[in-house]
């Protein structure tokens, strides 16, 4: 049985992720006191460019309703399960605000999906999952 009482989920509506979901869901179901918060985060892209136009606070509406859709989703998978599901939306960069919320929130667990990045793909593109496991405040469990 595990010590883990306040649980964060990274969730983007990916297969992994709803994998992480209900591994998260296991290991707080039963357990009193026990809370799992499901976060999604959003970016706003970085636009540049002649002839390019976007309506950003279009943008910003639609991401934040697709967001909030997603942990609403989430929370659903695991609703037989009788936890209480807080649903947080963020914006920012994944990995920093992931870190951010967990570190001010004091979570013990961070679960989330390993993206299965190569090695050539993070040098450039850089992984959220490696990034949290590197500097998270608390234990991480990557869910392959």
């Amino acid at each position: 049985m595990s010590n883990y009482k306040n649980v964060l989920v990274a969730y983007d509506g990916s297969e992994m992720s709803k994998k992480a979901m209900q591994t998260a869901a296991d290991l707080l179901k039963g357990k009193e006191g026990g809370q799992l918060t499901v976060v999604n985060v959003w970016q706003m892209p970085v636009i540049g460019g002649e002839g390019i136009a976007i309506d950003l606070r279009r943008y910003q509406e639609e991401s934040e309703k697709y967001a909030q859709k997603l942990v609403d989703e989430a929370e659903s998978l695991v609703s037989e399960a009788n936890i209480p599901v807080k649903k947080v939306v963020l914006n920012g960069h994944p990995s920093t605000r992931i870190l951010e919320y967990a570190e001010e929130n004091g979570i013990d667990l961070i679960v989330m999906g390993n993206r299965g990045l190569n090695a050539l793909k993070r040098m450039f593109l850089g992984s959220v999952s490696l990034r949290v496991v590197q500097e998270a405040p608390c234990d991480v469990l990557i869910i392959k």
